[in-house]
């Protein structure tokens, strides 16, 4: 009787265990879905909506996309472009030439565009 008990034991885990990994794959699914609805969602965005945040990205790394989107964290290393204060300030005065080619700042005027990932829950 022990060993039928313990047959029956070794079944209810392997089971257990089989439905664990089957949940964390759907999870991983649609995680994954998500993403990529995001990131297409993006991209359509930079592509075809030229006053939307993400057509100023067009022009720029896949990876500072990848950043602002949430979708990739962002590195501090060496390599990372530092922008002096006084350049970082007469960029939001829009007094420098590359302003003119950067994307609309203000909200309202701005086609809705997606959230970043770390808001989609």
């Amino acid at each position: 009787m022990a060993t039928k008990q313990k047959v029956n034991a070794a079944v209810k885990r392997l089971r257990d265990q089989q439905q664990a990994l089957a949940d964390a794959q759907r999870r991983e699914d649609e995680e994954r879905q998500a993403v990529l609805v995001a990131l297409g969602e993006v991209l359509e965005a930079a592509a075809t909506s030229p006053r939307s945040r993400w057509h100023g990205f067009r022009d720029r790394p896949l990876r500072d996309l990848l950043v602002e989107a949430g979708l990739e964290e962002a590195e501090e290393t060496a390599e990372t472009e530092v922008v002096p204060e006084a350049e970082a300030e007469a960029e939001e005065q829009g007094s420098s030439e590359e302003a003119a080619d950067s994307p609309v700042e203000d909200a309202s005027v701005q086609s809705e565009a997606p959230a970043p990932a770390s808001d989609w829950g």
